[in-house]
């Protein structure tokens, strides 16, 4: 059931009761009140952004840093439509001249709505709203460093995070662990994530103000849950739909989320506190909450300097709290508004906290300049906050997390228990790592089989799938209390398949990963071998050109990787730019090939192979239909909530 709104006391001042019964009035009015003469200059500029509100979002994505082929895809782009560069992003971003909606509807856009499909399953691209990319950016984590995301999903500005830690020389171990509260959003953010091969991350499922462990991390992004009524140009629904009651119930989890991250990051450390929202309670009230809470702790920093060419306004200072009424009330239909917690908490209850209303020290006031608003009349986007922390000094033990676990019970006393609550070990304690090696010539000393790891199972089962994380995330994995969802990259499967004498496959996942190792079942394949394996399925022999099943029939049954010819020779790092074009395939135990490679896989190394070959790029239409899409942490409608 939805909950009532209480009526107003006397002694309240009343604003805005033209605004009963329609949300988009009392948005309009209550952001006149709170943004007219400060943020937004006068009526003139108020009326814009309202107007750019009505219009529908431009669809925007950017590429990705791994991607070897952008010019090739720059080009190909603007033969599909007409598109603009966000300059702020270097050069990476795009915003195309139409919305997501007509993409996805419109028959003449099919061939650009499968391109960008096509190349976002294949971690080309990333399909994210423009002013989202800003997070991570004022973030800069760097090669090397620790970073935490607490409230990640769907994992957009995660994926853009790893970009940053990608590191080209390999003397650099850094990693990302990307956390959420709710286990379906983890695993739609392992989907965005693992789109870019990376072993430099780990997805938990915890509640962010209860995140385990010490202060371990370099950055730390807190793009908090919000009312997300800065993306009602994508979701309409959330002016139409919209009261100030979303607001005020959210601001003590946002403040405690971030507490509990500044307990988290080390000292000198860099925190970056976000929403989607224009709301000034989940904005500046939790940034003056934590610069009160920390006075002498942390710094709020001054970001103009960072990416220039992206337009910003300076934060409030000051702010209302207003209350919406029962639209069905009987007092007139008004907004009231409250000048203290006592008056508050009686209306609301006593969940509400004195933070919300502006701070009474003015050196804390004044620091709220140094916040960023971005308005989508700016920059024809949508609206977000940021604001950007150094921490000084250690923080008080007090918002230190007390829980020394919080893996659910499940995994002691349930009978089937969940994969995420099987922890994850070292390979060698549970297969025999050795054999693996032998199998695929994996004798390089350099070759990392200590971090190879799997889930623990039960006795008498073996291990399904092995993973490989960088260094620094298996520390991590393997010391923290943390519920981990996923980590690192897939690269051997357990097979059912009989006749071989290895149980475990090559996974496409992670191919470019161990390919520079990889000796004994690694097969050279000229161009028109290469392309007949694009096909994918069951091939027979006799399709291949003669050379290539020399090299192929007298192998054993079982897993193999087919590297094209001119990649044949070229050994990279593990962070190399995924341009080794490989597909893991199966010798049979008769004269044929099984490909075992997904189709966006497939749509990956066609479009790179036909780069090479200087061709048109073609994405597959086989694609999967679906839109991921950024969705910000905006907290929907819910009659229960």
């Amino acid at each position: 059931m939805p909950r009532r709104r209480k009526r107003a006391r006397s002694g309240e001042s009343s604003l805005f009761k033209e605004a009963e019964g329609d949300g988009r009035k009392r948005f309009e009015a209550y952001y006149r009140a709170q943004l007219l003469g400060s943020v937004v200059r006068d009526e003139n500029d108020f009326t814009e952004m309202m107007t750019t509100f009505d219009r529908a979002l431009p669809a925007t994505f950017r590429f990705t840093k791994e991607s070897g082929i952008t010019d090739k895809l720059e080009a190909e782009l603007q033969g599909l439509t007409t598109p603009s560069r966000l300059e702020w992003l270097n050069r990476r971003g795009w915003r195309l001249p139409i919305d997501r909606n007509s993409i996805r509807k419109l028959a003449e856009l099919r061939p650009l709505h499968l391109w960008l499909q096509a190349l976002d399953e294949a971690g080309e691209i990333t399909r994210q709203e423009a002013v989202s990319m800003a997070p991570p950016l004022f973030l800069q984590a760097k090669p090397g460093e620790f970073v935490l995301d607490t409230c990640a999903a769907p994992g957009s500005k995660s994926s853009q995070i790893i970009e940053e830690l990608a590191d080209t020389d390999g003397t650099k171990d850094g990693f990302l662990v990307a956390n959420d509260s709710s286990l379906p959003r983890a695993h739609t953010l392992v989907h965005q994530i693992k789109r870019l091969s990376s072993s430099r991350y780990a997805v938990t499922h915890c509640d962010a103000r209860q995140f385990p462990g010490t202060a371990c991390f370099d950055r730390i992004l807190c793009d908090v849950p919000c009312s997300g009524d800065g993306t009602a140009r994508k979701l309409p629904p959330m002016i139409h739909n919209w009261n100030s009651n979303r607001a005020l119930s959210l601001h003590a989890l946002q403040t405690d989320i971030a507490k509990r991250a500044f307990g988290l990051l080390k000292q000198g450390g860099r925190l970056v506190y976000s929403t989607c929202s224009l709301n000034p309670i989940e904005n500046e009230a939790v940034v003056a909450a934590l610069l009160a809470a920390f006075s002498q702790d942390i710094e709020l920093i001054d970001a103009s300097d960072i990416a220039p060419k992206l337009k910003r306004r300076p934060g409030l200072i000051t702010w209302h709290v207003f209350e919406d009424l029962d639209e069905s009330s009987n007092t007139g239909g008004t907004q009231s508004t409250y000048f203290g917690l006592r008056k508050l908490t009686a209306v609301k209850g006593s969940n509400m906290r004195n933070t919300i209303f502006p701070p009474s020290d003015p050196t804390i006031a004044a620091q709220l300049v140094k916040t960023m608003r971005f308005l989508p009349h700016d920059d024809d986007s949508g609206a977000f906050f940021v604001a950007v922390f150094f921490k000084k000094s250690s923080i008080m033990p007090n918002i230190a997390s007390t829980q020394t676990s919080i893996i659910p019970a499940s995994r002691s006393g349930s009978k089937k228990p969940k994969p995420e609550d099987m922890r994850f070990v070292e390979l060698s304690t549970v297969a025999n790592i050795d054999a693996i090696c032998d199998f695929y010539g994996l004798t390089d000393p350099t070759f990392p089989r200590d971090c190879l790891l799997t889930r623990e199972v039960g006795d008498g089962d073996a291990a399904r799938k092995i993973i490989l994380v960088s260094r620094a995330t298996k520390n991590f994995i393997l010391s923290s209390r943390a519920r981990i969802v996923h980590a690192g990259v897939n690269v051997f499967h357990r097979t059912s398949q009989q006749g071989t004498i290895m149980p475990y496959r090559l996974a496409q996942d992670g191919i470019h990963l161990i390919l520079p190792f990889i000796t004994t079942r690694r097969i050279v394949c000229p161009p028109q071998d290469f392309a007949l394996l694009l096909k994918g399925g069951s091939i027979d022999f006799t399709l291949f050109s003669s050379t290539f099943v020399q090299h192929v029939q007298p192998l054993q049954c079982g897993s193999f990787v087919a590297v094209l010819e001119s990649l044949a020779s070229e050994k990279t790092s593990q962070d190399q730019n995924k341009s080794s074009l490989a597909v893991v395939s199966w010798r049979g135990d008769g004269n044929y090939i099984n490909v075992y490679c997904g189709k966006s896989d497939i749509s990956a190394i066609a479009n790179r192979f036909a780069a090479l070959q200087d061709n048109t790029i073609v994405p597959l239409d086989a694609v999967a239909d679906d839109d991921e899409e950024e969705n910000h942490h905006a907290i929907e409608d819910d009659d229960d909530s």
